[in-house]
């Protein structure tokens, strides 16, 4: 199975219906408790590396160095923790920061077969220590029954009577219930009644608020408080986030169309990758995936449809998915070769994260 770390956002204070994020730099922070502003290099596969003003290249974010790191462009906290008592350290999403700390990891499976995905979602808990549990899933959960930990989690709360007493009463044991009341014992608070959902806008400014997925990404809909009704996404809107399914949508002009639409975004990089779920029988088909370089225009590289495509079409879509890697000549042989029996979504994931990756090492390396 492979583990992506996504895009969750770390907790925030509401006080307003809307707000906006300023920009703070990337930090590390070392085993003995020095905070360092740098800039972190986290490719799609391969080690975290991380410099500062200081240092003359990149090094290796390692556990007995580093305990935390923060990625300001996601703006996602990480932390060096032990799972299950494991001897090796691996760095978790902080989602909740405070006495009782909650982590998040994202497990994402692509199927060959139907080029859908299927996102589970893990919560890992620790009190006063950097030794967690796997406590909350969305999947299939074999450690320990549910009501294990439940009983655990109303462990923690004891020393907080209004809490544990409240956590008992509801007797709920849903995401949103443990993230509200773990965010209540940390900081007194409630979590409030923003979601972790965002848009951003033409003006780059960033607006946390509920977002209601359309099949079609177009027609998405947002609140900025649970008492309000939703409304549509207006013209202004660049691009979207959905916590809970980690799902990224910006808006692109697609070959074929003189006006922007919202795709979604499944790879970001030198090569990033989007895809598009068209509006009725367009075509036949049921979905469209589009890449391209830097700010470069999309072009279609794939097309599952529901009726059997010419040989044409196929050759074309492949074609045009090669060209991108002409400058990579190593991997562009590669892709010819496996191009031969496979060309799906694992393919193409494949192949651009291993692009992207060696693009950022080699512009790392020439610095």
């Amino acid at each position: 199975m492979k583990i992506i770390i996504t895009k969750t956002l770390i907790f925030i204070a509401v006080t307003t219906f809307a707000f906006t994020v300023k920009a703070q730099s990337d930090y590390v922070i070392t085993v003995g408790g020095d905070s360092i502003s740098c800039k972190i290099i986290a490719p799609a596969f391969g080690p975290i590396k991380y410099q500062s003003a200081a240092m003359d290249a990149p090094k290796r974010i390692k556990s007995d160095e580093i305990k935390e790191y923060y990625l300001s462009g996601d703006r996602q906290l990480y932390r060096a923790v032990f799972i299950n008592y494991d001897k090796r350290a691996t760095y978790l999403n902080v989602i909740e920061n405070g006495k009782i700390s909650l982590y998040e990891v994202i497990n994402t499976t692509y199927s060959s077969m139907t080029m859908a995905s299927i996102t589970t979602k893990v919560w890992y808990i620790g009190k006063g220590t950097n030794y967690v549990k796997d406590f909350k899933s969305n999947g299939l959960f074999n450690s320990r029954s549910r009501n294990e930990r439940k009983d655990g989690f109303a462990e923690m709360l004891e020393d907080n009577k209004n809490i544990y007493d409240k956590y008992r009463t509801e007797d709920k044991f849903s995401f949103e219930q443990i993230r509200n009341l773990i965010h209540l014992y940390n900081t007194g608070k409630p979590l409030g009644q923003y979601a972790q959902d965002y848009f951003i806008k033409k003006t780059k400014d960033t607006i946390f608020c509920e977002i209601e997925l359309s099949k079609h990404y177009n027609n998405s809909r947002y609140r900025l408080n649970k008492k309000d009704r939703f409304t549509n996404m207006d013209t202004s809107v660049t691009e979207y986030f959905i916590g809970d399914n980690n799902v990224t949508v910006v808006k692109k002009i697609i070959p074929g169309e003189k006006a922007s639409v919202y795709v979604r975004q499944i790879k970001k990089g030198r090569i990033n990758l989007y895809e598009q779920m068209p509006i009725g029988n367009h075509e036949a088909a049921t979905s469209y995936m589009y890449a391209n370089k830097g700010d470069g225009p999309l072009i279609l590289i794939n097309a599952t449809r529901s009726v059997q495509a010419d040989a044409g079409e196929t050759n074309k879509e492949q074609k045009a998915f090669l060209e991108l890697f002409a400058d990579n000549l190593t991997l562009r042989k590669e892709l010819i070769e496996t191009m031969k029996h496979d060309y799906n979504i694992d393919t193409i994931t494949d192949y651009i994260s291993r692009y992207n990756l060696a693009y950022l090492n080699n512009t790392s390396s020439n610095r």
